[in-house]
């Protein structure tokens, strides 16, 4: 339920607020004196804001707290709430429901109301339509300003971007502020209880702990992953093979590139007949990728795709996302938001996060993509080192590819390569871009 409220500054002056200052204002002028005006003005404003700060206290409500969501929302003179549509959704219909309260602080208009001429109504209405008919759900009717102001005012303020309240049948508050919570969980996080939410986080740690393709991909409502003509593949299919989960993500550049040598990889594999799967994770709910994404996208890219992949939207998205910590570090504004590749071993005998760098560094030589097969490749590659090739220094190198290097580099490329992968197994072998090297 959605409620469009005037958001109430500091300067929203009640009557004993007017009257305070009348009489200031008053004592001001006769003495005269600009010094003690300010002063006086000065503390009058922190006393506001005292008051203004206890009123709030008084009237926001916290989780575990009953509200008669009845009084609130409706009137004698009206027991509905609108859609945007036009259609009215009777009291009745909100028995035995959980209802969320969503109301939106982010309107200056009251604020200008005050100081100056009440804006014209059209730009209040205009903006109220504007937001509410991207929502499928109710609101109170914009013309009954009375029941709007009571309710924002029971409930207090929140976040300067909108106030969000989960209250059950009986009218107690389950949660507050929960935009984050909804963000994070989707609709897995419902009712959005305390309890609900810690249940949430146990079982991304469980499945962290002990992946398995099953318990990754699967739902009580789901267990088959689908391909691009619709078909249901059964998820226990792929148990006994090496799963690459891609997170498809917003990085144009960086998602082509990996999308293209993923191709690569999994048609040679193919041809060997590996036991190899992609399973692909469209993602439309990152900072990048919202407002940019729908269904139809998805099947237009899943479309070009030779794997498998997560149906769009899949509640269990979220879930994935928690457990790999999906998108990381990423900052708003920077495009940044790189896809990701983690790979399941069969039965879960391992669970490999860094599967993008290793299959673009190695291709199909690094299958299955882990880092041990990574320090693998890396220490034969330099054990063919020839090694009277590096000790003198002042040498110049061809490589196969024709281009010229001294032996002192690649001295120092293969010693700190090595020291890379041999000091830990945390990180990822960064790529080289050594190729074969032969002596002039």
């Amino acid at each position: 339920m959605y409620v469009k409220t005037h958001q109430i500054f500091e300067l929203d002056l009640t009557e004993d607020h007017r009257s305070t200052y009348y009489k200031l204002e008053k004592k001001t002028k006769k003495e005269s004196d600009f010094d003690i005006a300010v002063r006086n003005f000065t503390n009058l404003s922190i006393e506001m804001k005292k008051q203004n700060i206890n009123q709030k206290e008084l009237t926001s409500v916290s989780s575990g707290d009953i509200v008669n969501l009845h009084e609130l929302l409706f009137t004698k003179n009206r027991d509905y709430l609108i859609k945007f549509n036009g259609d009215q959704v009777k009291a009745e219909q909100f028995a035995d429901k959980i209802v969320f309260v969503a109301v939106d602080d982010d309107d200056t208009s009251f604020e200008e109301e005050m100081l100056f001429d009440p804006l014209p109504k059209t730009d209040l209405e205009n903006d109220f339509e504007e937001v509410f008919s991207c929502m499928p759900w109710t609101a109170i009717p914009l013309s009954d300003r009375t029941s709007r102001e009571r309710l924002q005012k029971r409930f207090g303020f929140r976040d300067k971007n909108g106030s969000l309240f989960v209250i059950d049948s009986t009218g107690v508050v389950l949660q507050t502020i929960v935009i984050s919570d909804f963000k994070r969980y989707g609709s897995l996080g419902y009712p959005f209880s305390n309890e609900r939410l810690k249940s949430l986080e146990s079982e991304c740690k469980a499945i962290a702990a002990e992946p398995t393709v099953e318990k990754l991909l699967s739902s009580p409502e789901r267990d088959y992953v689908i391909s691009n003509n619709g078909d249901k593949v059964p998820i226990h299919t792929l148990e006994d093979k090496v799963v690459a989960l891609y997170f498809h993500a917003g990085n144009v550049t960086e998602t082509d590139m990996l999308t293209e040598e993923l191709r690569n990889v999994y048609e040679e594999l193919a041809e060997k007949e590996v036991k190899f799967e992609v399973v692909l994770l469209y993602l439309c709910d990152t900072p990048i990728t919202i407002g940019f994404r729908n269904e139809d996208s998805f099947w237009r890219t899943f479309g070009t795709m030779p794997w498998l992949a997560l149906p769009y939207k899949d509640p269990i998205l979220k879930k994935l996302k928690i457990i790999y910590k999906f998108p990381e570090d990423y900052i708003y504004g920077d495009d940044e938001e790189i896809s990701k590749l983690v790979i399941v071993g069969p039965h879960g005998e391992f669970c490999e996060p860094c599967g993008a760098d290793i299959l673009l560094n190695y291709r199909v030589p690094g299958y299955p993509f882990t880092r041990e097969k990574a320090l693998e490749l890396e220490t034969e590659r330099i054990k063919k080192l020839k090694l009277e090739m590096i000790l003198e220094t002042n040498k110049v190198l061809t490589r196969n590819d024709g281009s010229k290097v001294c032996s002192l580099d690649v001295l120092m490329h293969y010693s700190k390569s090595l020291v890379e992968i041999l000091s830990s197994l945390i990180l990822v072998p960064k790529a080289t871009s050594m190729a074969p090297i032969k002596e002039d």
